[in-house]
């Protein structure tokens, strides 16, 4: 047995691994476990968080263990001293000659970064740096390898106070950085989700110049590093307009946030897809002569992106931009007409249904397990309830029915109920993992169930 768990919170995935008969070993590829370790790592958002993989087998039961971190080395305070530095031990000259440590200050993302010297002992890199805070303006000050370093090093966050006042406090223009350079964390945190409801609601907020220029100049370090991209993930409105308001974000930057930080797009609701396909028609006004053309461009390749990157999201983004595009509309109507009435025969009744599927497909296998109070909550919710499928197996519900509530939860804007936490996150993501073509389709048919049996606007 393959498990790999999660340090912080043990929460595990495990896979069952089998061998022919004769052969005495195995060959175990981590890259074909990548997304489930990035996934375990992304439960816990701070940059420190680990899994361990272990093996073990009926007779011995932890036959190998490795742990994985996000960083082969910390960047550290030294304490006693005004420099940084590493566990120089763990590497050779060339190495440590090959790092560049770079200094800047996240309340003014547009400058230029300072790299910091090295301190040398006869010529010879001790794994130190020089950052000197006395002679450093106040502020947040981020330290951080370059793009260059090919050592993966955990960057340090460096208040720099102002000694009559107390960390500076920034007169500027923009909400973000104001909330950015707040001291207390609580506080810094809930700031900038107000800052980021309010990007979301205009995509000509000033502030998300500040956002690009910080994902432009920082996108090489792990989401987790920054509060800002944490907090991005608790606004199902702000995370729509990551996806499709114009700028200058890099490519596909919209794709790391499941992979690194404890959210599914699943749980974006609808009402926050048709806020950010509503937001990003008035930004195109700004572009009178072309606005209609360059609108629907946007939108068409958005579509296309989150339906490419997920199989349960063929029908919601569509039902958004249904108000919003013709093509997209008639589309609806056709899913209205000619599957949602068949969409629960489909899902869950007779020997060739979906659900009759997966239960073959699995007949012989051990089912995850964990996802009660999910349940509990969903059978105790009665807009939910209706939907949930029904098992004679209780052990087979939790698979069953979490694309179920997922879906019910985006439509109903009630994903911050039922996926508040890292932890349901992963109880999502784990119902996922074990039947991926069951999870996209009892997303997708509830979704067509929804637009049948309920009355709503959509």
């Amino acid at each position: 047995m393959l498990t790999i768990e999660a340090v912080s919170s043990h929460l595990c995935r495990q896979f069952p691994l089998r061998t022919l008969p004769g052969v005495l070993s195995a060959d175990i590829a981590l890259i074909d476990y990548e997304t489930d370790i990035q996934h375990l790592l992304s439960l816990n958002d701070s940059p420190d968080a680990a899994v361990t993989l272990s093996v073990s087998s009926s007779r011995e039961a932890n036959m190998f263990t490795l742990k994985i971190t996000r960083y082969a080395a910390m960047i550290d305070k030294e304490q006693g001293t005004d420099q940084l530095a590493i566990d120089a031990h763990r590497f050779d000259l060339d190495q440590l000659n090959g790092l560049q440590v770079l200094a800047a200050r996240l309340e003014h993302p547009a400058d230029e970064p300072i790299e910091l010297k090295p301190v040398l002992s006869e010529g010879v890199h001790t794994g130190r740096w020089e950052f000197a805070p006395e002679k450093r303006e106040p502020g947040t000050w981020l330290i951080y390898p370059s793009t260059d370093t090919r050592i993966s090093l955990r960057p340090v966050v460096w208040p720099i106070l102002n000694l009559n006042e107390g960390l500076k406090h920034y007169s500027s223009d923009d909400d973000l950085i104001e909330a950015i350079a707040i001291p207390r964390q609580h506080e810094r945190e809930n700031h900038i989700v107000t800052v980021i409801e309010a990007m979301a609601d205009n995509f000509q907020h000033n502030a998300w110049q500040t956002v690009e220029q910080l994902a432009n100049q920082f996108g090489h370090l792990p989401l987790a590093t920054l509060d800002l991209w944490r907090m991005f993930t608790r606004s199902s409105c702000g995370m729509a307009a990551l996806v499709f308001r114009l700028g200058t974000l890099p490519n596909n930057f919209y794709r790391r946030f499941e992979r690194e930080l404890p959210f599914a797009w699943e749980t974006v609701s609808l009402r926050a897809r048709k806020q950010a396909m509503d937001r990003l028609q008035k930004q195109c006004g700004n572009y009178p002569d072309a606005s209609n053309i360059i609108f629907k461009d946007r939108l068409e390749k958005r579509l296309s992106a989150l339906r490419s990157d997920s199989g349960a999201l063929s029908y919601l983004p569509g039902i958004a931009a249904g108000d919003f595009d013709e093509k997209e509309k008639r589309e609806l109507g056709l899913l209205k007409e000619h599957v949602a009435s068949h969409a629960k025969k489909e899902l869950c009744d007779g020997e060739n249904s979906k659900l009759m599927i997966l239960r073959r497909n699995h007949a012989d296998e051990e089912w995850p397990s964990g996802f009660e109070e999910i349940l509990h909550q969903a059978r105790n919710n009665p807009e939910v309830e209706k939907f949930l499928v029904a098992d004679q197996n209780e052990y087979r519900n939790g698979v069953i029915n979490m694309p179920v509530v997922a879906a019910i939860a985006a439509v109903r804007d009630q994903s911050n109920e039922f996926f508040p936490t890292p932890k349901s996150i992963h109880q999502l993501r784990t119902a996922k993992a074990f039947d991926r073509q069951w999870f996209d389709d009892a997303y997708n048919l509830t979704i067509a169930r929804y637009l049948v049996e309920e009355t709503c606007n959509v």
